[in-house]
């Protein structure tokens, strides 16, 4: 059957030789087979060397340009279905299909090939089931030949009138009906139009011919023939959802999903990447603020703030040794034996307050548990804090006259905050 322009040779063509183009299509039992005027290779082994052969030498694609399915498998059939716009009609023909259906609609593939605006708006139409379509697809995904189109196999009975040429010709119902009748006579492939046929096996065609309203068609013995490939795509099955493709197109179609989520990872690690730098310089702002008005407070006669820790070091060189009065800067050296240097301990906020007979500095502080903040108080008391200056231990008339207290604020179990006071007499 289909007995296209074929290799002559038996076995697969040596690399080099002209390749014309091959018949190729699904059986009954949807197995893919070749056709050649000298056999029919059907063996999948065969098959694919035959393809692949084909692939090897770049032509592939223009020597199997249609994949022929059997069309016992597929209704062509018309109906009049009512819309002037394309889609508008598009959308009513399931619909329309659907009481001559014995499954639910959803289970088929309906493909519309045209529509006779002067005949009750009719539309031809092609209804395969969605499973059968699935496992044609997967054939040609098989061997290579996702680019192929599916089209029934009554198609390849050559049909004289075109109705590209002249839409009166959409239903010819005057036209004998071209009929391809197997060696064995058991199957009857039948074109009735440009759009339309049927096949069946000789029981069945002898009971469709003898019925009323075809009793005086006249039947005409055809062989298939090449059809142009542009012919064909106008009648094949591989619309919609069942588009053919090529390789790199469907390798593109894999890799977008891909593709689409290496961009969204890559976008979301920019905007937590932004977010973080963000955060980070707002720290760095609110740190630089509390720093400025602590050396304000520290240092009021300064005038100008240029850079905190340059001016902060002179400042400490320029310090007297032999102060009777602890200097602020005293008790942030205090401050900084027993808080800075305990890594259990976090350092919030620092304030600077005169009081009665001396000066007394709060200090935020926040650690896991309230044990943890009382340290800081008995480690306080057995420092000693000595001015600056001051060169041995044993110099009491120069040791800072610095006392602690803590007050707890907030204590859960698993956070303490307090407010430590430094108080300088």
């Amino acid at each position: 059957m289909l007995q296209n322009v074929l290799p002559k040779a038996a076995q697969p063509p040596k690399r080099g030789t002209a390749i014309t183009p091959v018949s190729v299509k699904f059986t009954q039992d949807d197995t893919l087979v070749v056709e050649s005027l000298a056999r029919t290779v059907t063996l999948p082994s065969e098959v694919d060397a035959l393809l692949a052969e084909l692939k090897a030498q770049g032509v592939l694609k223009s020597a199997v340009v249609t994949v022929w399915v059997p069309t016992q498998s597929v209704l062509l059939t018309q109906v009049s279905v009512p819309g002037k716009r394309k889609a508008d009609w598009q959308a009513a023909l399931p619909y329309a299909l659907e009481e001559s259906l014995s499954q639910p609609i959803e289970q088929f593939h309906i493909v519309s090939f045209a529509r006779d605006t002067h005949a009750g708006n009719t539309v031809f139409c092609a209804v395969v089931e969605r499973q059968k379509m699935l496992t044609w697809q997967a054939g040609l995904n098989a061997a290579g030949l996702e680019h192929a189109q599916l089209v029934p196999d009554c198609f390849a009975l050559d049909w004289p009138f075109n109705p590209t040429n002249n839409p009166a010709n959409l239903k010819s119902t005057d036209q004998a009906w071209l009929v391809y009748t197997t060696n064995q006579s058991t199957l009857h492939t039948v074109r009735t139009g440009f759009y339309s046929g049927f096949a069946c096996d000789h029981a069945w065609f002898e009971q469709i011919r003898h019925l009323p309203e075809h009793q005086n068609k006249t039947l005409q013995a055809v062989e298939p023939t090449f059809t142009s490939a542009s012919v064909l795509s106008a009648l094949s099955l591989t619309k919609g959802d069942f588009k053919a493709q090529s390789v790199w197109g469907a390798g593109v179609k894999r890799l977008r999903w891909a593709g689409g989520l290496v961009a969204l990872m890559l976008v979301t690690s920019m905007l937590a990447t932004h977010w973080q730098t963000q955060r980070l310089a707002a720290q760095a702002d609110v740190y630089q603020t509390q720093t400025h008005a602590l050396f304000k407070q520290l240092f009021p006669d300064v005038k100008r703030v240029v850079n905190v820790r340059a001016q902060t070091n002179s400042r400490l060189k320029d310090q007297p040794t032999n102060r009777t009065q602890t200097s602020p800067m005293q008790m942030m050296r205090a401050l900084e034996i027993t808080v800075l240097k305990n890594p259990e301990v976090t350092l919030k906020k620092i304030a600077l307050q005169p009081v009665k007979n001396g000066q007394r500095m709060s200090v935020q502080v926040s650690a896991a548990n309230a044990a943890a903040l009382q340290t800081l108080v008995s480690v306080s008391e057995a420092a000693d804090v000595l001015t600056p200056g001051t060169a041995n231990m044993s110099n009491k008339s120069n040791m800072a006259n610095i006392t602690f207290s803590l007050e707890l604020k907030n204590v859960t179990a698993t956070l303490a905050e307090g407010v430590l006071y430094v108080d300088a007499n």
